[in-house]
């Protein structure tokens, strides 16, 4: 379980993913590097920045969570559109980033999904107006009760 001064699972993934995709766009032919690579590079970064958001501004989770999953299907798409000009130098390059790319798409899906299930799960009482406790007796049963 996270806390709110440590980020979920899925933020430190986004990071890994951004972190990775640096590395495999160094190595891209220059052709590629500076078009295709700066795209993927671009989406990345959104992802990156949607899961951090989405943690981060409890009040707008549900908004962030919805670009969250867009921006991951977006960076899969661009993923692929490297792959068919043949930037990367390895399929098993390829391969690495859209499986971590398919698994934050997972843990975004699901994450948006407990939302839209459980939007404020533990703040539910905390908005609720304060209500006046229950009497359980009253003057007239305490003197009934006395004799």
């Amino acid at each position: 379980m996270t806390s709110r001064f440590q980020p979920p699972p899925i933020v430190d993934a986004a990071r890994n993913l951004c972190a990775d995709i640096e590395q495999v766009v160094r190595k891209f032919p220059r052709y590629h590097r500076y078009q295709s690579g700066a795209a993927l590079r671009l989406q990345a970064e959104t992802v990156m920045r949607c899961a951090t958001r989405t943690w981060q501004r409890q009040d707008q989770r549900r908004f962030y969570a919805d670009k969250l999953v867009d921006a991951v299907d977006d960076l899969k798409d661009r993923l692929q559109v490297c792959k068919l000009v043949r930037a990367y130098q390895s399929f098993a390059q390829f391969e690495r980033l859209m499986v971590r790319a398919g698994a934050i798409g997972k843990q975004a899906g699901g994450w948006k999904r407990s939302l839209e299930t459980h939007p404020n799960a533990q703040n539910v009482q905390a908005e609720a107006s304060a209500q006046r406790g229950k009497k359980l007796s009253t003057r007239a049963a305490r003197s009934g009760a006395n004799t």
